[in-house]
């Protein structure tokens, strides 16, 4: 969803008659801290914070969690990339309340066992608002069955194994509430396996070595879509209210500091009224933990916001009673003290704020995914006349809704090997080695292109597709001869030349060449295929990918070789050319609208780039530097660029630190003004 400005809400705002302040307020010069674990019951806080809303209430605040949840250490958590992934932010209550009550953390979000923990332990915490909860009618977890595992009556749970994920006690507890209401003994009749991790769940579940277990929705999903296991009952046989986060505090912090947890807890209020008033089409369930605000899947939903979350007394009594039960704890409670509902009832009596979000508009919002869309050839003058002509409609809507920018070539041949060895590394030929078509080219030294430093630095969590129309000029060859003097068609392949060259044997100028350009990168990358022809076959494969990708994030760079070939043969002025823009125009609405389908469209960058220019009316490109980039990338800060800073702009994305990219970068990130 596209934001307004800040200045256009408050225009409406006024027109409407309601407050709103001028300006965000002075934020607070030290951030607070705030330990935290990523989950369906917090989700709604880390936007909060990604998208600006502690900002904009004037209050700086610090995420921190741990990377992988077998670490010790905790890190910050990143507020410009999404903090995705299985093992991500997986750090537990207790070890964000030890780390509040030492003052390492100002507050944090923890679940409601650790809170209960920490006030049996007398930890110096006060809980100020209700994070996300699970509903009575629609729960988040449910048993699981191994497929296979057939259950007639509960006494065919008698020797099973199950396992209770790694995670607060409430969680085994639940799993033995649910065997004591079989009329089972859960010490005697059953197996049960506390404390798994996911990924070790999945082993056990696979190999025979257990049988069921109590799972969350995402992980649920995961493990019936691939035919692992299957629901055999959503929890109903306790409140799934119980399963609830909290916002906590460090008392003397709350002492200290009260009019910065208030701002935090009207930014977070101010968000949940934003995202419940979000027309449910608009609500994400991409199924990414930090984006989905709605989960509906076979009886089980993702927790909810209440739009005045208080911390409820009456419910955290109701999981005290089960945790007292299943020995988590060893006595009952007085919450009273550990509570503190006045921030959020502050919060709610507030005038209703005019802009929905209270947010700032984040120019580094989180994405997931990139997209790297190639025209070959592309005259920036031949698009503009299109667009004025209203002929390229796709490409219309895609500037109106991101920015467009006058691309230049400055150093390297205004050719196809050079212009996409550029674009992909951000390096000039002297580095890449890659400095025209016929005569001076090799592959690409390992590691230098975009693709293959996504995959070295995210491994499996990233798939990495590259196509290409072209072949030679985007090839994987090893060792082969070209003659540079030959015809188009037939220059890059000895078979070809060998036999059908009009150009006499003894006039022929034969080079051996060591490699092509990705010869290295195809090692690496997940998906390689080069030499698809026209459009139609390369749009084809990209939807194909698409549909391919899964909850893991994606980069995906597909060359067309249009218009460039239309270029060659008929000219640039020919219909031909221009009818091959408005072809590849009705290729960017497919694929747009692919990406809306799969609801992969506000968590993907994507980057409309051409490699050269053509020259007006001629079938050639030489000295031709004048070109397009177009994204919808809202964090891109000029409005020129150079064909060296496509691959630095991206690596910056995803969070590379571009000082320490080796060799160094000839370019600059487009994020950077100038």
């Amino acid at each position: 969803m596209k934001r307004m400005p800040f200045a256009l809400l408050a225009v409406l705002a006024a027109a409407a008659g309601a407050p709103l302040r001028a300006e965000p307020p002075a934020v607070s010069t030290a951030p607070v801290r705030l330990g935290y674990f990523h989950g369906g019951r917090t989700n709604l806080l880390y936007r909060a914070f990604t998208h600006g809303c502690f900002d904009a209430a004037g209050v700086g605040v610090e995420l921190y969690s741990k990377a992988e949840i077998r670490e010790k250490g905790f890190e910050k958590v990143p507020r410009d990339a999404w903090y995705e992934g299985e093992t991500v932010g997986k750090a537990t209550g207790v070890q964000i309340v030890d780390r509040v009550a030492r003052g390492e953390f100002d507050g944090g979000a923890i679940g409601e066992a650790s809170f209960l923990d920490a006030v049996a332990r007398g930890e110096p915490v006060v809980a100020v608002a209700l994070l996300g909860h699970q509903s009575t009618d629609k729960p988040g977890h449910a048993i699981l069955l191994r497929s296979g595992v057939a259950i007639r009556s509960p006494a065919d749970f008698r020797g099973k194994t199950l396992i209770s994920r790694r995670a607060g006690p409430m969680d085994a507890a639940l799993l033995r509430e649910f065997v004591l209401k079989l009329g089972l003994d859960p010490d005697k009749d059953v197996k049960i396996l506390p404390q798994v991790y996911e990924d070790e769940a999945e082993s056990l579940l696979k190999e025979g070595k257990a049988d069921g277990g109590l799972f969350h929705l995402l992980t649920a999903k995961d493990l019936i879509e691939r035919k692992i296991a299957y629901i055999y009952r959503p929890m109903d046989w306790a409140d799934p209210q119980m399963m609830q986060a909290l916002l906590v505090f460090n008392r003397d912090f709350l002492k200290r500091s009260p009019d910065k947890v208030q701002r935090i807890v009207d930014a977070y209020v101010d968000r949940i009224a934003y995202e419940r008033a979000l027309p449910d089409a608009e609500k994400d369930r991409s199924g990414v933990k930090g984006l989905m605000m709605a989960e509906d899947y076979q009886g089980l939903s993702i927790p909810t916001f209440d739009p005045v979350p208080k911390v409820r007394p009456e419910v955290l009594l109701e999981s005290e009673r089960l945790l007292v039960k299943h020995g988590a704890l060893k006595r009952t409670l007085d919450l009273g003290p550990f509570i503190d509902n006045g921030f959020v009832e502050r919060a709610a009596a507030r005038p209703v704020p005019a802009a929905p979000a209270a947010c700032l508009a984040h120019p580094r919002l989180p994405f997931q995914n990139v997209v790297v869309l190639g025209w070959d050839g592309t005259r920036r003058e031949r698009v503009r006349a299109l667009l004025a002509q209203g002929r390229l409609p796709n490409l219309a809507r895609f500037v109106a809704g991101g920015k467009w920018l006058d691309m230049d070539v400055t150093s390297g041949e205004t050719a196809t090997k050079a212009g996409w060895a550029q674009i992909l590394t951000g390096y000039a030929p002297e580095t890449t080695g890659v400095f025209n078509n016929r005569r001076r080219y090799r592959a690409i030294p390992e590691g230098y292109t975009v693709p293959e430093r996504l995959k070295a630095r995210f491994g499996d969590g990233i798939t990495t597709v590259f196509l290409a129309g072209k072949l030679a000029n985007l090839g994987a060859r090893g060792p082969h001869k070209v003659c540079v003097n030959c015809e188009r068609g037939l220059w890059w392949d000895e078979k070809l030349f060998a036999g059908g060259s009009r150009v006499p044997r003894s006039r022929r100028e034969i080079l051996s060449m060591d490699s092509e350009p990705y010869m290295e990168t195809k090692k690496h990358v997940d998906e390689f295929a080069v030499g698809l022809g026209a459009m139609d076959r390369v749009g084809g494969r990209i939807l194909e990918a698409l549909d391919a990708q899964n909850e893991k994030r994606f980069f995906l760079f597909a060359e067309f070789e249009e218009p460039d070939e239309m270029g060659h043969v008929y000219g640039e002025g020919s219909p031909q050319y221009s009818d091959a823009l408005v072809r590849l125009d009705a290729w960017l609405g497919r694929i747009l609208q692919r990406l809306k389908e799969h609801q992969l469209a506000e968590q993907t960058l994507v980057y409309l780039v051409s490699d050269h220019s053509f020259g007006e009316g001629r079938r050639d490109h030489m000295r031709e530097p004048r070109t397009i980039l177009v994204t919808n990338d809202p964090a891109v800060a000029r409005g020129k660029a150079d064909r060296l800073d496509v691959a630095p702009t991206l690596l910056d994305r995803y969070g590379f630190d571009l000082k320490a990219v080796t060799p160094p970068l000839a370019g600059r990130s487009l994020l950077e003004e100038d």
